[in-house]
């Protein structure tokens, strides 16, 4: 009896599995509304496995997945109030795995992840404080993270959220602190792009801080290394649109920068 249930937790789990890859695909090629529905499904039934084994750490870990996602659909919907319960169910999932497995460095990127996604909702709703609170959050967790396990992809989200936090820092004028953050971020996507050179987005996202940081420091009025910089920039999207003429972002962004 014993084993036959734990075959249907499987199968359930499983199940819930399957709903979230379907959402996830759903989100790409089809209606944001039937790709919630399968998230809100995959959610449901990892909760109510959760009532039986609350510390599963698969099921913890899903279950904060299907949250997160789920709020990302409802932000680029428009649904800020949804996208906001969602954010704040899938942090308490994520706070309750990393606070279970501290040393799980996994664990605190996602933890991160959601924070900086709530950041992202709150500058969608014009609360630039509490997005910057949220932004700085995740990138202490990003940088404990990063002294215990340098991996690619807290490297990677540390670049995104400097990069953040320096966009918000140029809104309100703080042009230091802009030149700062920019810079952090092309400190993590130099070695990346080195790294991986395959990654398009990696790619993008360096360009466009070497523009930014140009942007700011010609505000500084430093002509100079804000010439260089959009050089820099101009040469690496030249690149990018020489190799990808189909990708219309990198042509826009050529445009930009020219």
């Amino acid at each position: 009896m014993i084993a036959e249930n734990k075959d249907r937790g499987d199968l359930s789990a499983e199940l819930a599995m399957n709903h979230f890859r379907v959402g996830a695909i759903t989100a790409e090629i089809g209606s944001l509304d039937d790709a919630a529905e399968h998230f809100v499904t995959a959610a449901t039934m990892q909760q109510a496995l959760l009532v039986d084994s609350p510390d599963d750490e698969e099921l913890l870990l899903g279950l904060g997945n299907s949250w997160n996602e789920l709020g990302r659909l409802r932000m680029k919907a428009g649904n800020t109030v949804g996208a906001k319960e969602a954010f704040e169910a899938a942090r308490e999932v994520r706070e309750k795995l990393t606070a279970a497995h501290p040393d799980n460095a996994e664990y605190q990127r996602k933890l991160a992840n959601v924070m900086m996604n709530e950041g992202l909702l709150a500058v969608r709703e014009g609360d630039a404080k509490a997005a910057t609170e949220q932004y700085e959050a995740a990138q202490a967790i990003r940088q404990k993270a990063l002294k215990d396990d340098e991996n690619d992809d807290i490297a990677r989200d540390y670049g995104k959220g400097a990069f953040n936090l320096g966009s918000l820092a140029l809104g309100r004028q703080d042009f230091r602190e802009a030149a700062e953050q920019f810079r952090a971020a092309i400190a993590k996507f130099e070695p990346l792009v080195k790294k991986h050179p395959e990654s398009l987005t990696d790619q993008l996202q360096l360009a466009v801080s070497y523009f930014m940081l140009a942007d700011v420091l010609h505000l500084m009025d430093q002509p100079e290394p804000a010439l260089e910089h959009y050089a820099t920039s101009q040469a690496r999207l030249q690149m990018l649109t020489d190799e990808n003429p189909r990708v219309a972002e990198f042509r826009q962004r050529l445009v930009t920068s020219l």
